[in-house]
Order: structure tokens, then C-alpha cells, then sequence
């Protein structure tokens, strides 16, 4: 709806090309004739063993406009499909009034690899996967001793535990252990009205944080315990919280294997800075309301008032002619950031509200921080 004094228009938005997220409204794209009904299958576990009995579920409800409801009478078509494209299970399946049902599957001797499972119910189909493999159990214990995760100013040691299952420790033992580090969101609870960390997916004016790999080789012994220190330290350059998959796998003299993964987070800081969230489309000449609180590592508030900088940028495109594969010509845009404004501010002071936290309001707007022109701005 467009509306300007006492005219009032509505207006097809999709034949200008706007989407209604980039206003902050909401769209629920409505499925189409005959996907109303959706069937969710799953089994016990999502591994077995040849002869095993597989307990497999479905769940059965259908979308309507005022949301997921239960079906009526309702039954289908099971057929269970081995790792080589065979049949060997099919049956028909009658759901209760709750809009579920259950099934009992025996599976053969052979072979091994993937499974999967259709479930017909009416002209739609339903599919759900498993493994059935020739596994055993481990030969020996592996534990690693991590812990959910690690302040900026810690150290990260993490002790490797190995024993056979009748107490006797493992000597001479190869440990080979790597640790993949990414970005991790800071996402703490009571703060859903504060963004944190970066907002820009766009890498041309925001760096991305780059996944990372580490590794390392070790041997036990029976003389002192395995301590590995996988020397994680906080990433300056891109201040953040990272998540950490750490894997150790350790192979005994008798050639067995067996791997443990422990994951956890890296923290950089002591605490972060949350923005209040803007509008992602706000009226050029107007202030922004800068509302910033710090957040401890933990997701508590932090205790005392932080000064922070803003600045807010420009973001001008420009078409840059390159030469690309086969010396054929090509372009690329590039951007062209103009400094605006840079101001010092404090973080605002907390409270407590009945859905989380929030920062007291300013008695003005009048920031200083004002965007001049339309355009697209980097703050």
C-alpha cells in the first residue's frame, strides 16, 4: 500500500522488483495444489547391522491456513529398498486418529551400504535413509577432555584418555589429531533485539572469516598422560567467537582404530558489543538511533561501560573492466566507501525487561550519525 496526504494505492510489488523482506515484512509462500500434506519418517537409529529390526515412525499432518492440523483417515504404501535397488519389504500402513503410525521392518543378511525407505500416501511420496553395515565395537576407550568452551586469556590443553576395556593402558600408540576452526554466531539468550557480530554477507566490503585447519601427530606412552595443545589463539585481525571441531584418532599395535570428536568454542574476547537493530531501509536526513550494549563471554550483561566508535560509510559501486579466462574482456563492480561521519559513543545503560534485556532510551535520537543522501550505507 502506497499512501502520500489523502491518496491511497495499492501497488503490485513484484512487478517493480521489490521484495517485502528488505522491508522487514514477513512472507509466507503458500505450497501449491496438492503439497498440503507432509509426512515426517524416521527410525531408532540411523545405523544397523545385517538381521537388525529397524522401528520406523511417520507422522502425518496437513497445512492449512491456520496452521498444521490432523488428518483424517489416512493410510498408504511402505516398500523398503535395499543398497542395490531391490525390494524386499512392502506393506500398506494405516494411520491413527493422532496422524501416526509405526512399523516394524526386519531387514536381511545382505547387503550392506544405504536403505531407504518410500512411503506412498496418496500421488506423494516420502523417503527416509539409513546404513546397514558390518560394524564392531571399538577395541579400546578414547576420551578426549574438552570443555564446552575456552575464555580469550586461557590456554587450551586437551588431555587424550586411552584404555582397554580391561583397565590395560595403551602404549606406543600413534595419535594423529586435527582441529577445524569457523565462525561461530554469538547468539545470547534475552538478546534477540541486538544483533552481534557482522550483519554484511557481502565480502567485497566486509571480509569473511575463513575457515581454518590444524593438526598434529603425537605417540602415548605409559609414563605420562597425552595433553595436546592444538595452539588456538584469539584471531586479532577478526575479533569473534569460534567454533572448534577438534578430532584425535589413535591406532593401537594391533593396527586398530578408533576416533573420538570433541567440539567447543573459542572465545576472542571478554565480551562483545550488540547492536540495536535498525531497519534495513530508514529516510536519508534522519539520525540512526545508535543503541549499543556490551554483552559478556558467558551471555551476561556486562558490568561496566564500554566506549566504542561508530562510522558510518557510503557504499558506491563502480564497473571495473578486467580481463578474464582466454584474455576475454569482463567486468566486475567494485566499492567505493566515502567516510561519512565517525563519532565516539558509551555503551547504554541495561534493564531488564519480561522478554529478556534491553538498553535504557535515550532521551533524543540526535545521535549525529545521519545518512545525508539515499544510497547504501556501511556502519
Amino acid at each position: 500500500m502506497v499512501e502520500s496526504g489523502g491518496d491511497l494505492h495499492a501497488e503490485r510489488i513484484a512487478g517493480h522488483w521489490l521484495s517485502p523482506y528488505g522491508f522487514g515484512i514477513g512472507v509466507a509462500w503458500w505450497r501449491g495444489a496438492g503439497q498440503e500434506r507432509e509426512v515426517m519418517l524416521f527410525s531408532d537409529r540411523p545405523v544397523y547391522r545385517p538381521k537388525d529390526v529397524v522401528h520406523l515412525k511417520a507422522i502425518a499432518r496437513d497445512w492449512q491456513r491456520e496452521g498444521l492440523t490432523v488428518p483424517g483417515t489416512l493410510s498408504g504404501t511402505l516398500r523398503c529398498v535395499d543398497s542395490r535397488g531391490d525390494r524386499f519389504l512392502e506393506t500398506n500402513v494405516v494411520f491413527s486418529a493422532l496422524g501416526t503410525a509405526d512399523e516394524t521392518i526386519v531387514l536381511p543378511s545382505k547387503p550392506l551400504g544405504a536403505y531407504h525407505v518410500e512411503f506412498r500416501v496418496g500421488e506423494r511420496e516420502f523417503q527416509h535413509s539409513f546404513r546397514v553395515e558390518a560394524y564392531e565395537p571399538d577395541a579400546f576407550e578414547v576420551s578426549v577432555g574438552a570443555r564446552p568452551s575456552y575464555s580469550a586469556d586461557e590456554a587450551i590443553a586437551l588431555p587424550i584418555s586411552t584404555k582397554y576395556f580391561m583397565g590395560r593402558p595403551l602404549t606406543r600408540a600413534r595419535v594423529h589429531w586435527s582441529a577445524g576452526i569457523s565462525a561461530h554466531e554469538f547468539a545470547p539468550k534475552g538478546f534477540d533485539a541486538f544483533w552481534f557480530g557482522t550483519q554484511v554477507n557481502d565480502d567485497r566490503l566486509v571480509p569473511n572469516v575463513e575457515a581454518r585447519f590444524v593438526s598434529g601427530e603425537a605417540t602415548l606412552t605409559d609414563q605420562t598422560n597425552l595433553v595436546i595443545d592444538p595452539g588456538l589463539l584469539p584471531d586479532t585481525s577478526a575479533p569473534g567467537p569460534r567454533d572448534v571441531m577438534f578430532s584425535v584418532n589413535v591406532l593401537d599395535l594391533n593396527q586398530k582404530s578408533v576416533r573420538r570428536d570433541a567440539q567447543f568454542i573459542r572465545h576472542s574476547s571478554a565480551f562483545y558489543l550488540g547492536l540495536k537493530k535498525l531497519p534495513n531501509v530508514v529516510r536519508a536526513g534522519e539520525p540512526l538511533p545508535i543503541r549499543v550494549m556490551a554483552v559478556a563471554a558467558d551471555g551476561s550483561p556486562w558490568k561496566e561501560p564500554v566506549n566504542f566508535t561508530v562510522t558510518l560509510r557510503r557504499v558506491e559501486w563502480q564497473t571495473v573492466r578486467v580481463l578474464t579466462a582466454g584474455y576475454s574482456p569482463g567486468y566486475r563492480s567494485e566499492p567505493l566507501l566515502t567516510n561519512i561521519v565517525s563519532r565516539e559513543f558509551r555503551t547504554a545503560i541495561v534493564r531488564r525487561t519480561d522478554d529478556g534485556w534491553d538498553t535504557e532510551s535515550p532521551a533524543t535520537n540526535e545521535t549525529g550519525v545521519v545518512p545525508p543522501v539515499p544510497g547504501q550505507y556501511l556502519l
